[in-house]
């Protein structure tokens, strides 16, 4: 296309299997009615046992695990013989007619196991489907944000449960501080003020709701007991918004509570297969296979709760909208995702900078600029409204920022006088590669944390400085590819480089495959792939293995290789848009 850096194809034609094609769509159907059938019939109600075929196979977390390994490998093996074949004898063997039945039959049943894998049988083997340990954060929360904020969740909780079943020993963090004291102590001095915080109706629901996850046969007073340890609800306003409208006509129930997950996972499904309309059944159901064994988004840590999915489904349908060039759905999708869990504005900003690219070069390509940047904000601005109508949205906005500054840091410390730097065992970025001690195993005492938050302090300039550099390398490339490629380039490297957070938030890397999909350069785009897809594996098999520790996994393995696979991918890129012969050129 006219307009475009050398090297870059700015094409998306589907497949031309045109039967196969318009019905690619059954099998997420057919995923959504089989995860749906198992939660209404297993877990819409308290107390009611899983599956059958749970017990009779002795499924555990680590068969699931395994099942992940075992089918990335095989999507590897299969994207290694395509990647051989297209080399070597071209797309004419590709097109037999035994090859295609082979090769569709392969992906359609690797579709359909991982999916019901990801979306159920691995969050059930934690004995209920559904998240009540995270419900308590992001659908309780929200529904009493109005007295609770962010920041009495944990002491009114404490205030509403007997000692009998929260003891007094209980562990619980300030939600203000971060830092730590018991539940007597909440009781004593912060717990009586709760109940001033609410109406007498108010205070008798939120007490019902309480017991509710106390219930054993709902939830249960250990999962409460730990929940009091973790960091809160830090939702945004958007997402807080969405859950008291949902509250406002649903009743407070269990029942409730799983339709709330069970929506997350229709919305996935229908991204995956707006994806895969996008961009053909072949590289779509690549795309949802790599999705589904993904090693840092395994669904059973934010699946299966309330709201906690749905900015990954708009990533992935504006992302989709980016390819078929409906810029307005792309950018108003982005927006809603970045409303949600606001670090998805960095896709918007690549795909800003692949647009502006692509305008500088063909101004005929000025409108499509346009309607992707009025189609953002006037989503932004609806979503906006949407949360006015539940409070103040000034007030809304200020608390929540408050809240990030204080979840940016670790807790507090009286011995280094300030805070600990934060390095959750979950951690991924390039801020882990900086703060690596030698975690790689079970028998690892793990490191002085006050060592390491002065070591680090030392050392971050130079964190600062990598990190930013590989973002404006990122940046410049943006300028020189296309739409989707850019967004997903510059918003995974800046994440990645500036932001390093929890695992399961790079789930949209999943989309790795759709990036390379653009170059001409077919081999090598599928050969960076399988190298993309390995160090997935990698992390798949140290998840299986005894000595599996969640540091050992994140902040050391995948860190380290996705940091070794952004600069090939960087310098493949860079000699594809012929920048490097341009820098050559240069006296």
């Amino acid at each position: 296309m006219a307009g475009l850096a050398p090297n870059v194809d700015d094409r998306s034609p589907p497949d031309k299997s045109a039967t196969f094609q318009r019905w690619a769509w059954l099998p997420f159907v057919f995923i959504f009615l089989l995860v749906a059938g198992h939660v209404l019939t297993y877990e819409y109600e308290g107390g009611t046992p899983r599956a059958w075929w749970f017990a009779e196979y002795d499924i555990r977390v680590k068969d699931t695990e395994r099942f992940m390994l075992y089918a990335a490998g095989v999507l590897a093996c299969c994207t290694a013989i395509r990647t051989i074949i297209f080399r070597i004898h071209g797309e004419q063997v590709l097109r037999r007619r035994v090859v295609k039945i082979g090769y569709r039959a392969v992906l359609l049943s690797l579709l359909v196991t991982t999916g019901f894998n990801f979306f159920y049988v691995r969050r059930a083997s934690y004995n209920h489907w559904w998240h009540c340990y995270d419900s308590f954060h992001y659908g309780l929360n929200p529904k009493f944000y109005d007295e609770l904020g962010y920041e009495y969740l944990y002491d009114c909780a404490v205030e509403a449960s007997p000692t009998k079943t929260i003891w007094h020993k209980t562990d619980v963090r300030n939600l203000k501080t971060y830092g730590f004291t018991n539940a007597k102590t909440v009781r004593k001095s912060r717990g009586p003020a709760c109940k001033a915080r609410f109406t007498p109706e108010r205070w008798e629901e939120f007490d019902d709701a309480v017991d509710l996850f106390l219930d054993k046969e709902q939830c249960g007073a250990g999962r409460v007991r730990a929940a009091f340890s973790d960091q809160g609800y830090n939702g945004t306003p958007f997402h807080r918004s969405l859950m008291q409208t949902f509250w406002s006509f649903a009743p407070l129930e269990r029942g409730s509570f799983v339709l709330l997950a069970l929506f997350d996972v229709f919305a996935v499904c229908v991204a995956h297969l707006f994806m895969t309309r996008a961009i053909g059944w072949r590289r779509g159901y690549t795309f949802s296979i790599f999705a589904f064994t993904l090693v840092t988004d395994r669904f059973s840590i934010i699946g299966g709760s309330s709201m906690r999915l749905l900015w990954l489904a708009a990533i992935i349908i504006a992302m989709a909208a980016l390819i078929r060039k409906r810029w307005a759905t792309a950018g108003a999708f982005l927006s809603v995702s970045a409303m949600l869990n606001v670090f998805p504005l960095l896709l918007g900003v690549g795909a800003l900078l692949g647009l502006t690219g692509a305008a500088k070069r063909d101004r005929q390509r000025l409108p499509d600029l346009r309607r992707f940047a009025v189609g953002g904000l006037v989503s932004a601005c609806l979503c906006v409204a949407v949360t006015a109508t539940q409070g103040d949205l000034v007030g809304g906005y200020r608390a929540f920022m408050h809240d990030m500054e204080v979840h940016a840091d670790g807790p507090p410390n009286a011995k280094l006088g300030g805070r600990l730097e934060k390095t959750p065992g979950y951690g991924v970025g390039l801020k882990f590669a900086f703060t690596y001690r030698g975690e790689h195993g079970k028998k690892h005492g793990g490191y002085n944390r006050v060592k390491l938050t002065k070591e680090f302090a030392q050392i971050e300039p130079v964190y600062r400085i990598l990190g930013w550099t590989l973002t404006g390398i990122a940046a410049v490339l943006a300028f020189h590819l296309a739409a989707a490629e850019a967004a997903l380039m510059f918003g995974f490297i800046a994440f990645f480089s500036l932001l390093g957070t929890v695992a399961y938030y790079f789930a949209f890397v999943s989309l790795i495959p759709v990036a390379l999909m653009f170059s001409r350069h077919r081999a090598t785009a599928e050969l960076l792939f399988l190298l993309f897809l390995l160090t997935s594996i990698a992390g798949l098999v140290h998840l299986v293995s005894p000595q599996y520790t969640a540091t050992s996994l994140n902040r050391t393995l995948i860190t380290f290789s996705w940091l070794g696979w952004i600069g090939l991918w960087l310098v493949w890129t860079i000699r594809r848009t012929g920048l490097l012969p341009d820098i050559r050129e240069r006296p």
